[in-house]
């Protein structure tokens, strides 16, 4: 009789185990369920806000009439020269198909390359160096950082690669970054030269029509 009510109490408990980890399948299929429709809501909201944001960018890109970058401080001697300059992205498109037309390529390829550049949409800052010994030009020597008006700090960076041999004592080398969505404007770019330990400022700055 005992046996009988111990095999009755373990198959009974053995039930609930199976309910109970059923339950707990159950459970944990649906949380994952729901984090897999969160996540494509997720995707589906940042898709709307970024097209959203383009259209906007696009809208104020269109009052602009050009962009003006004016060095404030930092000094180049002879054999030196440090630059900055700013490509909107409809500078970008531009260069895209005018490239594209000199080259008579076709609109599904022009399509494509657009498609390569669309995360340019807020611009690109583009830095060049270039020294008169090989050692000075070097990536490494070089840093940069983007503040806003106020002096934030936007973005920073290290310089990379080598400098390349333009002829008659002159290497260059160059840095670039680039912007996700449209910045409020001015923007001041700071060039550091760890070789000859000087720091230039540049404030880039808009025009409008």
């Amino acid at each position: 009789m005992k046996i009988h009510v111990l095999l009755v109490s373990f198959l009974f408990l053995l039930s609930c185990t199976d309910k109970e980890k059923e339950a707990a399948e159950v459970k944990a299929k649906k949380i994952q369920q729901e984090k897999i429709l969160r996540q494509k809501k997720e995707v589906a909201d940042r898709a709307i806000y970024l097209r959203n944001l383009f259209v906007h960018d696009s809208i104020e890109e269109t009052k602009i009439k050009k962009y003006v970058v004016k060095k404030i401080s930092g000094t180049d001697y002879s054999g030196r020269e440090t630059t900055v300059e700013f490509k909107s992205y409809k500078d970008h498109v531009n260069e895209v198909i005018q490239k594209a037309k000199l080259e008579m390529r076709d609109d599904k390829y022009i399509a494509e390359r657009l498609k390569l550049i669309s995360e340019r949409w807020g611009g690109e800052i583009c830095m060049t160096m270039i020294r008169n010994t090989k050692h000075s030009a070097q990536g490494y020597n070089f840093k940069y950082v983007v503040t806003d008006a106020e002096g934030k700090e936007i973005k920073r960076g290290d310089g990379d690669g080598k400098g390349f041999n333009l002829g008659r004592k002159q290497w260059f080398n160059s840095m670039s970054v680039e912007f996700f969505n449209r910045r409020e404007f001015p923007l001041y770019v700071y060039v550091i030269d760890n070789y000859s330990n000087k720091r230039f400022k540049f404030k880039i700055m808009t025009v409008y029509k």
